[in-house]
């Protein structure tokens, strides 16, 4: 998971499609560090950036040393991708 400090970057599906851009303050790769599945889309530093990175390990071993920021981090994590999936189930495919 990435969270970004400084700067822009620019996530992208493998067909170049740009997904988002993200700034200062956002996250990427949430689902990864809680699944363990591989990302599926890439990412770009549109300018010089600046990140603080947190594996699936890492953010485990808060469990037992920093119980109080694995749950803040999930329930951050909830936060982000609650809207999206309601988002996605309101999409109508025909």
């Amino acid at each position: 998971m990435l969270v970004l400090l400084t700067g822009k970057l620019r996530l992208w599906m493998p067909d170049c499609v740009e997904l988002n851009q993200v700034k200062p303050g956002e996250v990427s790769g949430e689902m990864g560090v809680l699944t363990g599945h591989k990302r599926f889309a890439g990412i770009t530093a549109l300018e010089q950036s600046t990140a603080l990175c947190l594996s699936r390990r890492q953010l485990r071993g808060l469990i037992g040393e920093r119980e109080s920021i694995y749950v803040k981090i999930l329930e951050t994590a909830v936060d982000i991708l609650s809207p999206r999936l309601t988002n996605t189930s309101h999409v109508r495919y025909p």
